[in-house]
């Protein structure tokens, strides 16, 4: 299982540690006013950044 789960993870943090950022497509957009009842560009992310869960 050790192996596995390390296939994922290992480029997982890759991605996010050089801060990866994707080509912004229709489907993209697309997704973003499905998802987010705010438009997208208008959400501060750093105030909505500990809404999700209760950090400890």
């Amino acid at each position: 299982m050790m192996c596995y789960s390390r296939l994922v993870y290992m480029p997982m943090s890759y991605v996010y540690g050089k801060r990866f950022v994707g080509r912004l497509t229709g489907l993209v957009q697309a997704l973003r006013q499905e998802l987010y009842t705010d438009p997208y560009q208008d959400i501060n992310w750093n105030k909505a950044r500990n809404t999700c869960a209760k950090v400890s």
